[in-house]
């Protein structure tokens, strides 16, 4: 195991820690932010959405970040295009033996809470997902993406 695992394990646990007991907080949502915008969803291609299926919608997918104006991410991210991005989430998280089924299946729920506004099952389904793909923020965290990198 990496340092850099052992680092992360550490800062969600923590996270974790601080969280506990307060219901209007997600260790989740206060670790990883917006990792799971980036990750896939079920919204019907064309969806303008603040997710994956929006960002595909609306932005160039085959042009890097550098040349769409961005300088605030990693050297590697800026040289990737939103669809090479993509492809190393998927990547990290077949790599890591993470059912694509199951991140679809948290991401529906999460969202179907959303709108049933019951804020405590929408919690529960996020951080859910976000123990499910754990495995894989961390391997792109060792390829060199930076936590702002994933989780803008």
């Amino acid at each position: 195991m990496s340092n850099l695992r052992d680092q992360i394990k550490r800062e969600i646990s923590e996270c974790k820690v601080k969280c506990e007991g307060n219901p209007a907080t997600s260790w989740g949502m206060e670790y990883f932010n917006n990792l799971f915008c980036n990750l896939p969803d079920t919204f019907p291609p064309g969806s303008l959405t603040s997710t994956r299926t929006g960002c595909q919608t609306i932005m160039p997918q085959h042009v890097p970040l550098r040349e769409l104006g961005c300088t605030n991410l990693s050297d590697l991210r800026l040289d990737q295009s939103y669809s090479t991005f993509y492809k190393a989430i998927d990547d990290a998280l077949e790599a890591e033996g993470i059912s694509l089924e199951k991140v679809l299946h948290c991401q529906d729920l999460f969202r179907h809470f959303i709108r049933c506004n019951n804020e405590g099952a929408k919690w529960r389904a996020h951080n859910l997902l976000m123990d499910i793909v754990t495995p894989a923020y961390m391997r792109l965290r060792e390829q060199g993406y930076t936590h702002y990198d994933l989780a803008q």
